[in-house]
C-alpha cells in the first residue's frame, strides 16, 4: 500500500498476523504474560482537525489496486448504485467506476465536505475488518490471552467503535505529561463502556 496502513481485505493480511503470531507462540503460556498489542499507532487519521478522514482518503487515493480500496469501491457502488448518485452526493464529476479503480480519487473542500459520511463508513468497514481479524487470530494462537489493540494515537470514533467490540481493552497512547489530559479518550471509555489502557504518555 502506499500509507502504513495494512492492505485488510488482502489475504496475505491474515496470513502475515498467522505467521508473527505463530512465531511468537513460545510466550503464549508464560504467567507474566498480560496481553498482546498487535501493531503500534497505525494511521487511522492525521494529528490536525482537518485530518479525521485520512485513512479513508488515503485508501482511495491509492493506485496500486488494493483490495481495500476495491472492497471500498463495492461498499459505494453498492450504497450509491449509479454513478450519478455518487457524483450527486459528493459534487463530483467522475466517469465510470473503472476510472475510480484505476485512478486516485482525490477529495477536497467541497466535495470533501460532502462525502463524509461514506468516509466514515468506509473506516468503520476497514476498522471492522481489521480488529475482527486480529481477533480470530489471537483465538487461533493465543487462546485465552488478552488482545489489547494497537495503541491509538490519532483516532476517530469509528476506529474506536469497532476496536471495543473486538479487543478486551482498548489501548491509548496520550502524549500529554498526564494520561488523563486526554479527556476524548476517557469520554469514549465512558460512552462506549469498554476497559481503557493507557499504553505510553510522556514528560
Amino acid at each position: 500500500a502506499q500509507w502504513d496502513f495494512p492492505d485488510v481485505f488482502h489475504p496475505d493480511f491474515q496470513k502475515y498476523l498467522a505467521e508473527e503470531l505463530d512465531r511468537h507462540a513460545e510466550y503464549r503460556d508464560d504467567p507474566w504474560l498480560l496481553g498482546v498489542f498487535i501493531d503500534n499507532e497505525p494511521t487511522w487519521a492525521g494529528f490536525g482537525k482537518d485530518e479525521k478522514y485520512t485513512l479513508a482518503l488515503n485508501i482511495l487515493s491509492s493506485t496500486n489496486g488494493t483490495e481495500t480500496k476495491k472492497e471500498a469501491l463495492h461498499f459505494l457502488r453498492e450504497r450509491h448504485g449509479a454513478l450519478t448518485a455518487l457524483n450527486d452526493a459528493w459534487g463530483a464529476r467522475f466517469s465510470s467506476w473503472d476510472e475510480l479503480a484505476d485512478l486516485p480519487i482525490v477529495l477536497s473542500g467541497e466535495s470533501l465536505a460532502k462525502a463524509e459520511g461514506d468516509l466514515s463508513a468506509i473506516i468503520s468497514l476497514v476498522a471492522v475488518r481489521y480488529f475482527s481479524t486480529c481477533r480470530e487470530m489471537m483465538d487461533r494462537f493465543f487462546p485465552g490471552t488478552l488482545y489489547l489493540g494497537c495503541r491509538f494515537a490519532p483516532y476517530n470514533r469509528e476506529e474506536v467503535g469497532a476496536a471495543k467490540k473486538y479487543c478486551n481493552a482498548v489501548t491509548f497512547n496520550i502524549y500529554s505529561e498526564l494520561p488523563d489530559k486526554h479527556k476524548d479518550a476517557f469520554a469514549l471509555a465512558s460512552e462506549f463502556d469498554f476497559p481503557l489502557l493507557i499504553g505510553e504518555y510522556s514528560f
